[in-house]
């Protein structure tokens, strides 16, 4: 009796191996490159001499680095019908290269004096495909006017996402002066007093002569503002609290 026995104790030879993939985040964690990269082993092709070759790999989930980007370095194996098996490694990386989109608020032209913060005249609006928050700044950039009350601003807006990636946008700020200066009337004003004993009392009727009032002089006085510096009553530090001012 002749016995032959056959046996399978090579494994499949892998060509070319697996290659690296990386894509820009998209905000999905790139499901469908991901998934046609595992499904093609990561383009990593393999033959056998006895059979077929079945591929699997071990890839579970990505790593975060930043954002919503992520690496995973996976393994995937070839094995032939009798357990022999080859493998390959290879890296799927989500890269996030892109800024966020910004949107700065409209321009404005205010009156001085003016109010100019982002609470009044709008802050900018950002949205990112791998950052659900950027975080939102502005810087100011004050060029004075023609009068002293007229500036402008110049308002740069930035969105950063959490891998650092930053856009900007620039809204106008004018602070103009066209309302003209107004008079203000100020009330008159009266000054009340009690006088006795005056010796003598004069009205000054400039340029006119001084008029002596103190035959007719009253107990109570008002003036105006402008009267108080035509009045010249001698002396004029006798003053009585106890009188009753007239009805």
């Amino acid at each position: 009796v002749q016995s032959i026995t056959v046996v399978d104790d090579t494994p499949p030879v892998i060509n070319p191996v697996a290659s690296d993939l990386t894509v820009e985040c998209d905000g999905s964690g790139n499901t469908t490159a991901l998934n046609n990269w595992l499904n093609s082993h990561g383009g990593a092709s393999a033959t056998d001499n006895c059979s077929g070759v079945t591929w699997t790999h071990n890839f579970t989930s990505l790593s975060d680095l930043c954002g919503a980007t992520s690496a995973a370095t996976v393994t995937f194996t070839a094995t032939d019908a009798c357990g022999n098996s080859s493998t390959t490694t290879a890296t799927f990386t989500i890269l996030d290269n892109t800024p966020p989109d910004i949107t700065c608020p409209v321009d404005v032209t205010l009156e001085c004096p003016a109010d100019t913060s982002a609470l009044v005249n709008g802050t900018a609006t950002a949205t990112d495909a791998c950052d659900p928050d950027p975080v939102i700044g502005y810087t100011n950039l004050v060029t004075p006017g023609a009068c002293a009350g007229a500036y402008s601003i110049a308002r740069t807006w930035t969105a950063t996402d959490d891998c650092g990636n930053t856009s900007s946008c620039i809204q106008h700020i004018t602070v103009q002066d066209i309302t003209p200066p107004h008079f203000v009337i100020n009330p008159v004003q009266y000054y009340s007093f009690c006088v006795h004993n005056i010796d003598t009392a004069f009205w000054n009727l400039l340029p006119e002569p001084q008029t002596d009032i103190t035959p007719e002089r009253p107990d109570w006085y008002t003036l105006t503002t402008a009267d108080k510096y035509n009045m010249d009553m001698n002396p004029v530090t006798y003053f009585d609290d106890n009188c009753t001012p007239p009805q």
